[in-house]
């Protein structure tokens, strides 16, 4: 229910925004979206190409590293690939929680550092309660 009612508020905001002028000022950002899948596609084939690997394998990992677990195990049983599903899972969620960690790692270590000099929890816990 909750994602059916997320489509209607998506698309009341995205009416607001007025999306053909929003359009036509970020060009330049399909071009550079354009030019991050085309590396990317060309990395993942020559890669797999290079391991010897099936078209199948190295289609079904590239759409986890882009679209994630949920559609790339959705495009393997749709292709009739049904043993690349539990590895289409389980490769998109071990690069989601990379990405995670490859992000939040370093910006929690920048937060820890501006910590302040003193922390009092019963302080920190009348705050929030």
């Amino acid at each position: 229910m909750g994602s059916a009612l997320l489509l209607p508020f998506f698309a009341t905001i995205g009416a607001a925004a007025g999306s053909l002028d929003a359009l036509s000022d970020v060009g330049w950002l399909f071009c550079l979206i354009a030019i991050q899948l085309v590396t990317h596609l060309v990395v993942i084939i020559c890669g797999g190409r290079l391991l010897k690997l099936p078209m199948d394998a190295i289609l079904t990992a590239s759409n986890a590293n882009v679209g994630g677990p949920a559609t790339a195990a959705a495009t393997a049983a749709v292709r009739n690939w049904p043993h690349l599903v539990q590895p289409a899972v389980l490769t998109g969620t071990l690069g989601c929680v990379l990405s995670a960690m490859w992000t939040d790692v370093p910006v929690f270590t920048l937060l820890l550092q501006f910590k302040p000099a003193t922390y009092d929890v019963a302080a920190t816990m009348a705050l929030v309660v």
